[in-house]
């Protein structure tokens, strides 16, 4: 059975107007993407289908956190993403492959019964998610890393080895 049948939409047996499918992606769904920069999410993808007559119109609305290393401190936490991606789905027979990309508009033949969105929540789940993954800055508007902005327990250098003219520079990290 293939994994990624729970993503398909039988559009052949859709009425025209709108649908809504909603989606939970957690963590096995990155398992059938290969080399994946995400393993664990929570994230609910809703999509809005909007079939007219001769092509469809889908809007992905992509709400959650994933979990990833920060560029800063190497450690693990949830970054919040959100996104609003639109596509456009319509049919040609000119095409010798299927599910052909340009840009925001979709290919698919007259054949085909079912569209599977599945590449598509995972390529807008990584476009939702910044260049630089850092974690938020707390309510004081200190940096999120501990590691980084807590770090007076490493200042507790001997004082018998203090250098007078090092004392000034230490006075310049506390303003």
């Amino acid at each position: 059975m293939n994994p990624l049948h729970k993503y398909d939409i039988p559009f052949v047996g859709l009425k025209q107007g709108e649908h809504r499918f909603t989606y939970t992606v957690k963590g096995d769904f990155y398992e059938l993407f290969e080399a994946s920069p995400v393993q664990q999410s929570n994230i609910v993808v809703d999509l809005d289908f909007d079939k007219k007559s001769n092509f469809f119109q889908l809007r992905f609305y992509v709400d959650g956190t994933v979990q990833t290393d920060c560029d800063r401190c190497a450690e693990s936490f949830d970054l919040p993403i959100e996104g609003t991606y639109d596509m456009i789905v319509k049919f040609n027979d000119a095409l010798v492959e299927t599910n052909e990309f340009e840009e925001e508009i979709m290919y698919l033949s007259y054949n085909d019964t079912h569209l599977n969105v599945a590449k598509l929540i995972y390529e807008f789940i990584i476009l939702s998610m910044p260049m630089q993954k850092t974690h938020p800055d707390d309510e004081d508007g200190n940096p999120g890393c501990e590691l980084l902005w807590n770090n007076d327990d490493n200042d507790s250098s001997d004082d018998k080895d203090n250098d007078p003219r090092w004392d000034a520079l230490k006075n310049l990290k506390n303003n």
